[in-house]
């Protein structure tokens, strides 16, 4: 079960040309105020040094995106705002025209990640919030889901704990909004191995689980202490084990 199948339209690599060689059409190219443009598309205008973008501009690439920033040595360096035209937007920091610190970016279906960058992907502490309902708050390594965090989906579960390939998986803790609680292990988004459910009549379950269903022997715990022990034939408990 995958998480979170809209990150991995965030793992982008923002790709600026340094702009030495440019022709400029007005202004100073040099060592001011001025404008360019190429014959593939791509503009730009704002302040340079030496030759090259530095400073404060607005860059028009071919591909029809615009950033508009800060610049160094002919590259994206600095807090900017890069727009696409399916409607994504990235408003942070950059270091060598790709995201790199902080940052913000908002995808075309409207899922928002604000978190850690590195190399224009998702590398770090963040957070996701999706349009439809529910976030990821945790770590994120190479533009998914690392492993651990607070997954919460639009009908109110939380999942609290480890996540290996963007599924729950290790030791994780998971609420329902009808008061049922599990803790314990689990594969592949499912219940595996040890665990304990808590149910809403306040009763404990705990056992061995497989593939998200109790098996083997368990044991149910009232809430007046008493429990009964038995095997278990279909996730259930029905027979009192000598």
């Amino acid at each position: 079960m995958r998480i979170l199948k809209g990150l991995a339209i965030l793992a982008l690599v923002v790709l600026m040309p340094l702009l030495s060689h440019a022709e400029c059409i007005e202004g100073n190219c040099e060592d001011g105020f001025g404008k360019f443009e190429m014959p593939d598309g791509h503009k730009y205008q704002g302040t340079w040094k030496e030759g090259k973008p530095n400073g404060y501009g607005i860059a028009h690439l071919p591909n029809g995106n615009k950033y508009i920033g800060e610049f160094a040595e002919g590259a994206w360096n600095g807090c900017g705002v890069e727009v696409y035209p399916d409607g994504r937007i990235y408003i942070g920091q950059f270091s060598l025209s790709k995201y790199n610190g902080e940052g913000t970016i908002t995808t075309p279906n409207g899922d928002v990640f604000t978190g850690q960058f590195v190399d224009g992907v998702p590398s770090g502490k963040g957070k996701m919030v999706f349009k439809e309902g529910g976030s990821f708050i945790g770590s994120f390594e190479n533009g998914k889901v690392g492993n651990y965090g607070t997954m919460t989906t639009p009908d109110g579960q939380i999942y609290v704990g480890e996540f290996a390939e963007e599924s729950f998986e290790g030791n994780g803790t998971m609420a329902w909004p009808d008061g049922r609680r599990y803790s314990g292990e689990w594969k592949m988004g499912k219940f595996q191995g040890k665990g304990t459910m808590v149910l809403p009549d306040k009763n404990v379950i705990t056992g061995f689980w497989d593939n998200g269903v109790l098996t083997g022997v368990g044991c149910e715990i009232h809430r007046d202490g008493s429990e009964v022990c038995g095997k278990v034939e279909k996730g259930n408990i029905v027979k009192e084990a000598k």
